[in-house]
């Protein structure tokens, strides 16, 4: 397989992109008509249905409202998910501990090719 030559001011455009990954397998072209799993999700949690007593709502209600009623009967991973989304997740604390005679040694790692103080 030959490689075509590459103009400098084309080589990132979109005509200039690889059509084969790595191991072989083909990627597809991008389609503007596709819409990714969440665009999905968010279309499916406007859409109007009808509730348990036949009124149209909107299906992010009736998920919101059962969420509700499930943390309200005792079930704490609803209750968890419904004070996750309304006040935040709870911060995560770190314990960094050492020898009290010695300064803490703080390494940094990063793929940049400079050094970092720290």
């Amino acid at each position: 397989m030959t490689k075509k030559p590459v103009k400098k001011d084309t080589k990132f455009s979109k005509d200039n992109q690889p059509t084969t990954r790595g191991c072989g397998e083909v990627i597809a072209k991008s389609n503007k008509n596709r819409q990714t799993l969440s665009d999905e999700y968010r279309l499916a949690l406007h859409r109007e249905i009808a509730d348990n007593e036949g009124k149209k709502t909107k299906a992010a209600a009736i998920i919101a409202k059962k969420i509700v009623d499930l943390a309200m009967d005792g079930d704490m991973q609803a209750a968890k998910e419904l004070s996750d989304r309304t006040e935040g997740k709870a911060a995560q604390s770190v314990t960094v501990s050492g020898d009290e005679n010695a300064p803490l040694a703080i390494s940094i790692t990063t793929n940049v090719d400079r050094k970092l103080d720290a």
